[in-house]
Order: C-alpha cells, then structure tokens, then sequence
C-alpha cells in the first residue's frame, strides 16, 4: 500500500509554480506506486472541499508545509490543516515536514518544533527554495527527505513472508518453516532498524519535554526489541 502524502499550501501565484516543480519531481516515485501524493487541486468539481480536504488529511502518512507568507497568514490552514497535522503528528499517526518555499517570518509558528528543509549540503544553512541558484537541487534535496521518511513507514507496515505468498507462488518459492522464520526475522531486522533511526531523527529535533519522554521511551524499546532479533539473526 502506497504511503499517502498531503500537500498543504497557500493558493497564490507564487507558491502553486514551486508546488508544480516539486510534484515533477516526485512523479517517479508515484509512478512505482510506493507513495500517492494529495493536494486540493484534485478535489473533484462539485464535492465538499471542506469534508474532502479533512478526509484527505485525516488519512495521510505525511503532511508537506509549504511555508510561506501567505501560507503563516491563511486562517484556514492554521485552523483546519495545520492544526489537524500537528495534533496527528503528536500522537504518531503522520510524519510532518515543514518546506520553506519563500523567505517569512516563521518564529511563532507551531511547526518550527520540526526540522525545516531544504537545507544546503555543505553547511546547512536553511535556504528558501524561491532563492536557491538552482531550484531543482534544493527540490531534490525535499524529495530525498520524503523519500526516507517515506521508507521508514513503509518499514513499519511490511507484511510478514506468509502474506506476501499465495497460489502459484507458494509452489515455487522455498516456504520450509527455517526459511521462512529466518525471512521473517530480518524483515522485522530491516523494520526496527528504520524505525530505530526515524525515532532518533524526532528525538534531534523535538523540544517539546513531554513528546521528547515519549520518544526516548519509545526509542529504548525499540531498540530493546533490536538486539533480541539481532542475536536471533546472528547468533
């Protein structure tokens, strides 16, 4: 199953471009059907946008800020999108990613407890995407992001070797019970790890007291659960 993206943007001539660019560069990744990506320009004509917009939002895997002036001063966003995605992000249903398409003042938003890109390779220094030299680097750079968060959920709702088997299939591929214990183990392996590494990358960049306790406890669990599979798969 795809991992589900929603856009949240401001609707001026500005933004929409930079939006059109970014979609560019993450058509490959929805062509391989690892992610689907939403954005309220595909609510169909004659549909509740309000009631659409909330489904849309309330299924996602991943909420993309696209920050901007206008964006920081649409009402609607702030009650509606950006409370929503916060309030899910806070309880581990989806993964929030603040873009800085144009230069603002972004101090008193609530988003800034999430770490803001694209962000220069070589120092990085957070640049608005509107004023990098070249803006299909800094693109990039963003879809390279949701792409590893992308990869960390996918990590976590892996199916286990039975499920992934059926009918012609079972017949041909090696199904013994050590072969597939053994599969399994370094599938749940490969999941903790991604797991282990996304909790580290919140932990980095959350400074909320509350949401930092969780994300420890949350990280010494995991990687709890790691070693006891490590030494099933190296013993």
């Amino acid at each position: 199953m795809p991992v589900s993206i929603f856009i949240s943007y401001s609707h001026n001539d500005l933004d929409r471009p930079l939006l059109d660019k970014l979609l560019n560069h993450l058509r490959p990744k929805v062509r391989s059907g690892r992610i689907k990506v939403w954005d309220d320009s595909q609510i169909p004509p004659g549909a509740p946008w309000d009631d659409t917009i909330k489904k849309s939002l309330a299924s996602a895997d991943i909420v993309v800020f696209l920050v901007s002036a206008e964006f920081n001063s649409s009402d609607y966003i702030w009650r509606i999108e950006m409370t929503q995605a916060l309030e899910r992000a806070k309880t581990g249903q989806c993964r929030v990613i603040p873009v800085l398409l144009r230069a603002c003042d972004y101090s008193d938003m609530p988003y800034t407890e999430y770490e803001m890109i694209p962000k220069e390779e070589h120092n990085q220094r957070l640049r608005p995407v509107s004023e990098w030299a070249d803006q299909d680097n800094a693109l990039t750079i963003i879809v390279k992001r949701i792409d590893k968060v992308s990869k960390a959920i996918e990590a976590r709702h892996m199916p286990s070797e039975p499920e992934l088997l059926s009918g012609e299939t079972r017949k041909s591929v090696d199904t013994s019970p050590d072969t597939l214990e053994r599969k399994n183990v370094k599938r749940r392996f490969d999941s903790l790890l991604a797991i282990i590494q996304e909790l580290e990358e919140q932990l980095d960049i959350t400074r909320d007291p509350l949401d930092r306790l969780r994300l420890m406890k949350d990280l010494e669990r995991s990687r709890k659960q790691f070693d006891e599979v490590k030494a099933k798969l190296h013993p």
